[in-house]
């Protein structure tokens, strides 16, 4: 199928003033909804403008002093470039946003490389037959050596300090994996098309373990990375002659394997994407005793802050995100799988005052736990996406259900909770899509 995107005429046959109203109420739309999603601490309008002609996207604070324009969006064009958001990958949307002149319009024929998503995003939908569903479960542990490298483990000892009557020991990365398989076998069994980011335990997106990737790839991406000047000098050396294996999984590794997973991701093009994560209680230090505190919430993209938007690949997303329906989408998904996740696991949403960082770092939404955060994944995922976050695997109940070894899904061996965990996301896609209420 191709659509060709001509020059949007429709200014040429109103009068001016209607088109001068309608320019005004276009732009009056964008700059709420930047504020209502998007710029977290009103301190990035250096990097972007909204005006009667449209909107203008600077590479900093003085170029924007300067009028040195980067991309520039008119309202006359809007609705092409919304397409072009919808059916283009990353690089040929900045090729073309790097070719495209301050004045020029969009007057381009693409070829589609995705349908319309109504019938498959919508509640209307009423069936995962063929639909497309990209899952990424959160870390890469498979076993507590590899979850102290990543820092995601539970491990409490029984003692007259943690009341515990027993040790527990957790890997998320082995719960999200778990949780992921579990999701992945009813999806299919519904006729959806699955794909996950990683299908063993420490595994990582890029097929092999941590340990595997260092022997292979370590001193090439440290090169590339410094060729790009991604990294410095400097991080250079410290990386490939003082850091230990701890250090290069969290300044290195990890950024790489996000990006990576979110590669993975938009290249399925998926209809739904899935984000797996269980939370804990952040102020429990180090997690060395159990907590009485139990949430569930859900991100979204949006809530860019202060010097958020230096990098190129950055304010393209904060574009996108602001003219395609990622964020309402995304947020209408999570919204029914928030609620699938009380109903199934009688655990509460949290508001905004139950984490420091709901408050610090995200923007409270219309839709109850749901919020924007600028994480890696809610910004390069592209689409209707849930990043979802459910309870809190050091509360005292969770932490020895979550241990039991009651279910195997392909050799891992999990917990009838993890398996309610599970059902509680498939019953949020069914209920999203109009199949179960």
């Amino acid at each position: 199928m191709r659509i060709l995107l001509s020059v949007f005429l429709f200014c040429l046959f109103v009068p001016a003033a209607f088109c001068q109203n309608r320019a005004d109420s276009l732009a009056n739309r964008y700059k709420n909804y930047i504020a209502k999603y998007l710029d977290k601490e009103n301190a990035l309008s250096g990097y972007y403008s909204v005006d009667r002609d449209g909107i203008s996207i600077f590479q900093s604070p003085n170029s924007k002093a300067n009028n040195n324009v980067e991309y520039k969006i008119f309202w006359t064009e809007l609705e092409q470039t919304k397409l072009l958001f919808g059916n283009l990958s990353t690089e040929d949307l900045l090729s073309l946003l790097k070719e495209k002149k301050e004045n020029d319009l969009f007057s381009l024929p693409i070829e589609t490389s995705k349908g319309s998503l109504t019938s498959s995003t919508s509640p209307q939908a009423r069936s995962l037959k063929n639909m497309r569903i990209a899952i990424d479960p959160g870390h890469t542990a498979g076993t507590i050596e590899e979850a102290r490298v990543e820092k995601k483990f539970i491990d409490i000892k029984a003692d007259a300090a943690t009341g515990l009557k027993a040790d527990v020991q957790l890997i998320e990365g082995q719960l999200n994996l778990a949780t992921a398989l579990l999701l992945k076998e009813e999806l299919e069994r519904m006729g959806a098309i699955v794909m996950l980011t990683r299908t063993l335990p420490g595994q990582t997106a890029f097929g092999v373990s941590f340990k595997q990737w260092m022997q292979t790839s370590f001193k090439r991406a440290v090169d590339s990375l410094f060729i790009i000047n991604e990294i410095t000098n400097d991080d250079k050396q410290f990386l490939l002659t003082k850091a230990d294996e701890k250090e290069i999984f969290r300044k290195l590794f990890s950024s790489l394997d996000t990006k990576e997973r979110s590669r993975k991701m938009n290249a399925f093009k998926p209809n739904l994407s899935i984000i797996i994560h269980y939370n804990v209680d952040e102020k429990n230090t180090e997690w060395k005793k159990p907590s009485s505190k139990n949430f569930n919430m859900a991100f979204v993209g949006g809530s860019f802050m202060k010097n958020e938007l230096e990098k190129e690949i950055d304010r393209f997303e904060f574009l996108r995100l602001m003219l395609s329906d990622d964020i309402r989408n995304s947020l209408n998904f999570s919204s029914y799988m928030l609620k699938s996740f009380v109903a199934e696991l009688n655990v509460p949403i949290a508001k905004e005052k139950n984490a420091d960082y709901l408050h610090e770092y995200c923007l409270s939404t219309e839709k109850e736990g749901v919020y924007c955060r600028n994480l890696t994944l809610t910004r390069l995922v592209h689409g209707t996406i849930v990043y979802g976050e459910t309870l809190y695997q050091d509360n005292i109940e969770e932490l020895f259900e979550l241990a039991k070894h009651e279910v195997l899904i392909n050799d891992i061996e999990t917990s009838k909770r993890v398996k309610q965990v599970a059902a509680a996301y498939f019953n949020g896609i069914l209920r999203f899509s109009g199949i179960i209420k």
